[in-house]
């Protein structure tokens, strides 16, 4: 289980104060990547309806190398959905922080991950959201033969299109679209998608609210083949989740995106957090519970990533496979009962046996001085 610290702001750190727009969220991934160009790369994966880009930034160690695994993230799907946009930037915010203040977890994640996060999916939907109508959902397209106005994005997928929970009348809040991917802003999560499918190791896309845990399927009562493996890693998560404010999850399923992620593009590991509140606010999440709500989130994503990691075995930077940064215990590399009791599989644990038997050796001759 993960003890994540809870951040102590100081007075000038004011950017998660409050829900901002987009683009204010725009000027802030800006001056991350510029503040961190070695960490953090930065582009726009495409344009909405009502032409602005849908930002996209890549975190990582040596970010963009062509075999390095990737984990994205997503929020602003749905418009009126500010807490996943602000738990977004949040997460991206304590990656470059925690990575820059030496935390080893997040060295060790980046080393072996790029961590691609898209924090405003429906730029329009959630400008509008801050303009015009607080409560709107969809994006802003303009749909021939009715005065309604947008698609459900979350629907507009072409993986089991039109299902349960979709609907084809363009006035209803879930309209999946004249068609599959008929949107821009789903073509160009698609499109980073399926470019990056051979790299992809975990996709997760926040949204709110009801504090689940989901994963796939929710179009079919059958279980993904995956589902025990899926089920293990979220407890994991939910276990970190629970352990900063003692915030209580449900898992379960369904959630039209992760269908496509895991069915089509073949993710190993795709998750939905519907995060707070359980329906005391609703939508309407007070501005004080930004912080509290990227933390625990934040906690969640860290502990499944580094799992996910280690259950793959993921590999890092260095050249040399057997060694880690973080070493390995010498007393546990020995082969007899090797991975008994007593030892971890987690390099980032004093008592880590090491990927394999008798690796010490080499492990030993190429680790820095203590």
């Amino acid at each position: 289980m993960i003890k994540d610290k809870i951040r102590q702001f100081a007075a000038s750190d004011s950017f998660f104060d409050e829900f901002r727009r987009n683009g204010e969220i725009e000027k802030f991934l800006r001056e991350k990547h510029s503040e961190n160009t070695k960490l953090v790369g930065l582009m726009s994966i495409g344009t909405s309806i009502e032409h602005r880009d849908i930002m996209a930034v890549k975190i990582g160690v040596d970010h963009g190398r062509a075999n390095k695994s990737i984990i994205y993230i997503d929020g602003g799907t749905h418009a009126r959905e500010w807490a996943a946009v602000s738990t977004a930037c949040y997460i991206i915010d304590r990656l470059i922080d925690d990575y820059n203040a030496g935390d080893k977890v997040v060295t060790y994640l980046l080393n072996r991950f790029d961590f691609y996060v898209v924090p405003v999916v429906n730029p329009d939907g959630y400008e509008y959201s801050h303009t015009t109508d607080r409560m709107w959902r969809k994006n802003k397209a303009i749909l021939k033969g009715t005065d309604c106005l947008g698609t459900d994005l979350n629907r507009n997928y072409g993986f089991h299109w039109g299902g349960e929970g979709s609907s084809r009348d363009p006035c209803e809040e879930n309209y999946s679209g004249p068609k599959p991917f008929s949107e821009p802003e789903s073509r160009a999560v698609s499109s980073l998608i399926v470019d990056n499918k051979h790299r992809l190791m975990a996709y997760i896309t926040l949204h709110s609210y009801g504090q689940w845990f989901l994963y796939p399927w929710g179009w079919t009562e059958a279980d993904s083949p995956n589902k025990k493996e899926l089920k293990r890693v979220a407890d994991i998560g939910h276990t970190a989740l629970n352990s900063v404010y003692g915030t209580t999850y449900k898992l379960g399923s369904p959630g039209q995106i992760m269908y496509w992620a895991h069915g089509f593009a073949h993710i190993p590991y795709v998750y939905c957090l519907e995060m707070r509140d359980e329906g005391q606010h609703g939508f309407l999440l007070p501005a004080k519970d930004i912080i509290p709500v990227g933390n625990e989130t934040y906690a969640a994503v860290k502990a499944m990533a580094r799992e996910i990691a280690l259950t793959r075995r993921v590999k890092s930077n260095v050249k040399l496979k057997c060694i880690d940064s973080l070493g390995t215990d010498l007393n546990r590399n020995y082969g007899f009962h090797w991975g008994g009791e007593g030892s971890s599989r987690d390099p980032c644990e004093e008592n880590y046996l090491g990927l394999k038997t008798q690796c010490s050796a080499l492990i030993n001759s190429m680790a820095p001085d203590r």
